[in-house]
């Protein structure tokens, strides 16, 4: 009968180890799922620093700089501001008032490449309720006169025609006119004018 117990100065070899079973379930070192939980919450919680521009932000932007541009376009356009599609100026008057409804204003005539426009700035328009301010111009002598467009409230563009030469008809003139069928001049001017060359 075989001896179970252990003699004095004896060694008793331990039992030999157990391989490990790659698919036996190794359960986390402690307090190891609530770090990482607690780094998905802190990634949650950050927030993208302030002076840091989103995409929405440079978009918003943009479009805020572009309907700023626009309404800055209109408004010069409204006001009869310059513009630089307008072309050259090459030469201007100052129309007196001939008649008692209205103020002295001015002409200027630019020249570019769609042609030459004659450009009024009026700062009041009489009552034309029944007829409408024509726009002529003039030779030296009064005695041969060109219709070339009609007047409006505000800044008014008035395209003079490309076969008429200027030096011929130095005079702007704008008179009232009735809707009666007579296209010759009324006899009533409201304005008065003649073109000169700005100074070099």
């Amino acid at each position: 009968m075989a001896d179970d117990q252990q003699h004095p100065g004896e060694r008793r070899d331990d039992p030999a180890p157990r391989p490990r079973d790659d698919g036996d379930d190794q359960p986390p070192p402690p307090g190891r799922e609530e770090y990482l939980d607690d780094l998905l919450d802190e990634d949650e919680d950050v927030e993208r620093p302030r002076g840091l521009a989103t995409p929405a932000r440079v978009w918003a932007a943009l479009a805020g700089a572009f309907l700023l541009g626009a309404l800055v376009a209109a408004l010069v356009s409204l006001l009869g501001g310059p513009s630089v599609d307008d072309g050259d100026r090459v030469a201007f008057t100052e129309l007196v008032g001939m008649d008692s409804a209205v103020e002295d204003t001015e002409v200027e005539l630019l020249e570019g490449d769609d042609g030459r426009t004659l450009r009024f700035f009026p700062a009041e328009m009489p009552d034309v309720a029944d007829g409408y301010a024509q726009v002529w111009l003039v030779d030296s002598q009064g005695s041969r006169q060109v219709p070339v467009g009609v007047l409006e409230e505000g800044r008014t563009d008035v395209t003079v025609p490309a076969t008429l030469e200027l030096s011929g008809y130095p005079v702007v003139e704008v008179s009232l006119e009735s809707y009666d069928g007579d296209p010759s001049h009324s006899g009533r001017t409201l304005w008065r004018g003649e073109l000169t060359t700005p100074a070099s």
